[in-house]
């Protein structure tokens, strides 16, 4: 038996689910829809950062500052977050072992853990070598060649994340 999931793409296929696949199989089909989707567009980012290499040093610097704020910021944000969520979850999770609620198996735990982290490496690994040129060279480019831009990033990262603000 299988049952039919409509997406709210139009230009998509509903796909099928098989109700018989164990819970692994889904996993890693919808993994694979995942990770197949991620692709780093070089056209359209060479070309904004073509038409920005092109304006003045204070410009660049500029423009770099700018999109290195917000990014600072926003990983500032996120991360905090991101450390009250996890750290929150530890502690709940700490406080019901301790008064007997749940019990949790650390060792089938941990497997799970590792299990999922090859995964991940294994599916980053196959889209990282299917790139023309890797994106190290192309971070290291980026910073010899055009020291304006990256210093204002730098820059702008570090005063985005330690809240400077502007």
């Amino acid at each position: 038996s299988h049952i039919t999931m409509c997406e709210s793409d139009e230009s998509s296929r509903p796909s099928r689910v098989d109700v018989d696949q164990s819970d692994d199989e889904v996993v890693e089909t919808s993994n694979n829809q995942l990770f197949s989707s991620i692709r780093l567009n070089r056209e359209h980012a060479t070309g904004v950062l073509a038409m920005v290499l092109h304006f003045s040093p204070w410009k660049q610097f500029t423009v770099g500052f700018g999109v290195g704020w917000i990014s600072g910021y926003l990983f500032r944000k996120v991360s905090r977050t991101a450390a009250i969520v996890i750290g929150g979850t530890f502690v709940a999770v700490q406080g019901a072992v301790a008064f007997g609620l749940i019990e949790v198996n650390w060792g089938s735990l941990k497997r799970a853990a590792r299990q999922n982290m090859k995964h991940v490496e294994n599916k980053v690994s196959q889209i990282v070598s299917t790139q023309d040129q890797p994106i190290t060279d192309f971070v290291v480019h980026l910073c010899t060649q055009h020291v304006y831009l990256t210093s204002g990033f730098g820059s702008g990262v570090f005063s985005g994340f330690i809240g400077f603000p502007l």
